[in-house]
This record gives C-alpha cells, structure tokens and sequence, in this order.
C-alpha cells in the first residue's frame, strides 16, 4: 500500500515540475530586472470563452512565437481573469494559439487541441508593458453534420467568434505594482495588434 501512495506522490510531483518547467519566461516575485539587462516584462490579460462543448478546458495555454524566426518561445498557462507577468528579451511577437488541456495534472502532454488566436506585439529593451486584455470567443461545430454519419463520426471545428484587445491598463498597473513592490517602472501601453 505504501509503495502505491509513493508511487503516486512521485508522479503528481513530476507533473507539478514539468508544469513549472513550461512556464518558461514567468517572473518570481523577488525579480531583479538589473540581473537581466535588456530583457523587459510583459504584463498582459486573456479570457478565453468556448461554446457549444461538453465541457470546458480544465486549463489553457498560449503559445508565444518570436515572429521573425519562428521560435516557440514559451507555452505559458495562464489563471482565468488574472495578469501574467512575463520576461522576454527584446522583439516582435506573436501570441499565436490557444492550447486547449482537458488532463487532471495540468502538464503539456495533456494539452489534445488548440485555437488559433495570431495577436501581435513588440517589446523593447528593459521596459515594463502592458499589451491588454486580450478576449476570445469560440465555438464548437458540426462542419458536416449529414455528409458523414458514418458509423456516428462527426468532423468537428473550432469556429471564431471573437478574438478582440481591450484596455485593463489601470487595474494591470495597480496589480503589478502590487506584487511587484520593488520594480519601480512606469508601465508603457503597447497593445497587442
């Protein structure tokens, strides 16, 4: 019995790490921005709405590419109607997808589909930003309900309802400046495109 109790402690905590690996770029609380010349943070908002599903994601990802090379830069998840905080060098990028995770653990192998979402921003060099609150509304459909009744199979589509920026930046800054007592910075607006 203890072995199984042992086995199972070992393998929440190998998720809740791999979960922690993924966050890639999140700041700590204690973050120093002198220890990382040139790099800025990114203060941002996503809420993210599906209907016509059996049931919603029990987590959400986004996926940020640099935009010029294509790099996945980070898979960061994010807590629903909470800022993210985030540091990433100097660029341009592209807040791509959604990655949609019905898994009890949280982890990226758990993540089994994704919505596209391609909103854009730039950040420059040792900066505070802040690039919105960024909404979107999908919905679940039937692309061909009577053609493919095979055997009950149903081809199934993420169609966009809504993918729009608006401004939080008030309440972004009061939170940031909240957590982060110690990062004396104006934040710059730069809205994501």
């Amino acid at each position: 019995m203890r072995k199984n109790n042992l086995f199972f402690v070992c393998l929440i905590l190998l998720q809740v790490l791999s979960g922690c690996a993924a966050k890639g770029l999140g700041i700590e609380k204690n973050y120093d921005m002198s220890k990382y010349p040139g790099r800025s943070i990114v203060i941002g908002k996503i809420k993210a709405k599906f209907e016509n599903v059996l049931s919603q994601p029990t987590f959400t990802t986004f996926l940020l590419v640099d935009d010029l090379t294509r790099e996945e830069i980070v898979r960061q998840r994010f807590s629903r109607g909470k800022h993210f905080f985030i540091a990433l060098d100097a660029g341009e990028y592209n807040i791509e997808q959604l990655l949609l995770g019905y898994g009890i653990f949280g982890g990226l192998g758990d993540i089994t589909d994704s919505v596209p979402v391609n909103k854009k921003f730039t950040v420059g060099t040792n900066e505070v930003i802040y690039i919105g609150k960024l909404e979107t509304e999908y919905r679940l459909e039937d692309v061909a309900p009577s053609i493919l009744q095979l055997g009950r199979i149903n081809i199934f589509q993420w169609i966009i309802k809504q993918v729009r920026v608006s401004d939080e930046y008030d309440i972004a800054v009061k939170e940031f400046h909240k957590l982060y007592p110690d990062i004396k910075r104006d934040v710059r607006k730069n809205l994501l495109r």
